[in-house]
């Protein structure tokens, strides 16, 4: 039944997805958009793996004009539910887990069942009642900073944001501090130092280490994209998140500005790191006090004119990293930098433009191969550093 077919399995489950493409000749186990498969097995957030989101992937699916037939695999889940069937999921393909697991040998069967039925999803044009559509999910709502509430009800706090100025920065940020150990920024004086390259490193190092990772774009020109495989971006529909765009690769979440401002940003970090994510952000120095809630890494580049720009601007508890450093002066750059800064730096990252390149044509990491080893060294000497430093400031 399965010959000759492309088949999706999206489990985020290694030993799983080996049990699959032993048997599925045109088994594929990530989103492409050069590939649209014929059927698709994607599976709830479990233990053993899975994703957080079925409907969102299901609907990313229907986007691409394909509609495989799709089964989803979830634990019950009433909101899930709801949503699928707006998807147009018929029921024959929802295998919902009533608390014991479900073996691979069981999903193959159910969806040979499927396909030799054609069971498509149908999407709901209308459904009655106030929900114009369906919510993709419904985030964890952050700590956030008091706000006014009207005498006659209590507000729901992202509800009471939207009331508020989109272009105003929240008042202090530090309203995100119990959230430190969640998120990091990436940030540092000057462009062309290295900063983007750099945190797209670490999202796709934490992603390998199985991590829940969200990066987050918030430079002026973003580009972060272009290091994460150029994930395929869609509007978010969440509520006080509107003004954001989202993609998913196998490095994790990545989300864009889309008209989005300071508070914007505020509630985002809040809500990424309230799920448990790991929040990796490549930011402008200015635009937020990140020393009160994050942990920094600040990025100087390897010039006098990046340094200068850089003098009495360092983040409360910041790690130094000199980037792109020629490897004439790898020996002599931090002393300079101690000198303007007052902080030597914690990691010198020699230039490589040969291997940075290499992963740039593939929109790739510089961490993965073909790439920069030195950063990929680099990377692996800063995550434990960077994470104890985290703790000594708090």
């Amino acid at each position: 039944m399965l010959a000759g077919r492309k088949v999706l399995f999206y489990l985020k489950n290694p030993p799983a997805e080996r049990w699959f493409a032993a048997r599925v000749e045109g088994a594929r186990f990530e989103l492409s958009d050069e590939w649209d498969p014929d059927a698709a097995v994607v599976v709830g957030r479990s233990p053993a793996g899975g994703v957080d989101d079925p409907a969102r992937v299901v609907e990313e699916l229907l986007s691409r004009g394909s509609c495989p037939v799709c089964l989803v695999v979830a634990a019950p889940d009433a909101e899930l539910e709801r949503r699928l069937k707006l998807l147009g999921v018929p029921g024959e393909c929802v295998v919902w887990a009533n608390g014991v697991g479900v073996r691979p040998s069981e999903v193959l069967k159910k969806l040979e069942e499927a396909i030799e039925k054609d069971l498509r999803p149908e999407p709901v044009v209308f459904a009655p009642g106030k929900e114009e559509e369906p919510a993709l999910f419904a985030p964890e709502t952050p700590n956030l900073p008091d706000l006014p509430e009207p005498a006659e009800k209590k507000a729901e706090p992202l509800e009471f944001l939207g009331k508020v100025s989109q272009t105003e920065a929240p008042a202090d940020w530090s309203a995100l501090s119990p959230f430190k150990d969640r998120i990091i920024v990436v940030t540092g004086a000057g462009t062309g130092i290295g900063r983007t390259t750099l945190a797209a490193s670490l999202a796709a190092h934490f992603a390998s280490l199985e991590e829940n990772v969200a990066a987050v774009d918030l430079d002026p020109s973003p580009e972060l994209a272009l290091h994460l495989e150029r994930p395929q971006l869609f509007a978010v529909k969440e509520e006080g998140l509107e003004r954001w765009k989202r993609g998913r690769s196998k490095h994790g979440e990545l989300y864009v500005p889309d008209g989005a401002s300071p508070l914007d940003a505020f509630v985002l970090l809040g809500v990424l790191s309230s799920q448990g994510k790991r929040v990796v952000v490549d930011a402008p120095l200015d635009l937020a006090p990140w020393g009160d809630f994050a942990r920094v890494i600040f990025v100087v580049g390897s010039d006098l004119r990046s340094l200068q720009a850089s003098k009495d601007r360092l983040p409360r508890g910041a790690v130094v990293v000199a980037s792109r450093v020629q490897p004439a002066d790898v020996n002599v750059w931090p002393e300079v930098v101690e000198d303007a800064l007052g902080a030597k730096p914690s990691i010198v990252l020699p230039e490589d433009s040969e291997g940075c390149r290499a992963a740039g044509a593939r929109f790739a990491p510089a961490v993965g191969s073909p790439g920069s080893t030195l950063l990929a060294q680099a990377v692996g000497d800063l995550v434990p550093l960077i994470l104890q430093k985290g703790a000594e400031v708090r």
